[in-house]
């Protein structure tokens, strides 16, 4: 009588340990044959509950992650838009005079106008 011992876990695959099941109990010839075939059985189907449920949360897993980085990525193109806009809100601001130029920045400032420092951008 064989008996299943850890080191048949650890080195069976699934479709193995399924396979043996199969094959204990096609020959067993004893109520202790079927038994060991049962527990055989058993031990196949911890193992496929346990693998689906890490498969499980390794595609969750996968998919919190992807879904971050796309989170990331949607959050930076917002950014960037958002600076594009904000840098042509202040080209216009400056058209209108009503914002600092480059001109005023070599002279004192007027008071009245918004500076870069103001919006708290900085020159780049």
């Amino acid at each position: 009588m064989n008996t299943l011992t850890i080191d048949d876990r650890d080195s069976s695959t699934l479709p193995r340990l399924v396979e043996k099941a199969a094959a204990a109990l096609a020959n067993a010839r004893s109520a202790a044959e079927v038994l060991e075939a049962r527990e055989i059985a058993s031990l196949a189907y911890d193992v496929a509950k346990r693998t689906a449920r890490l498969c499980k949360a390794k595609n969750a897993h996968d998919e919190l992650i992807a879904a971050a980085h796309r989170a990331q990525a949607d959050a930076l193109t917002i950014e960037a838009e958002a600076k594009r806009r904000l840098a042509d809100e202040y080209d216009m601001a400056q058209q209108r005079g009503e914002a600092c130029t480059q001109a005023d920045n070599q002279h004192v400032a007027d008071p009245n106008k918004l500076s870069m420092a103001d919006l708290g951008l900085r020159r780049e």
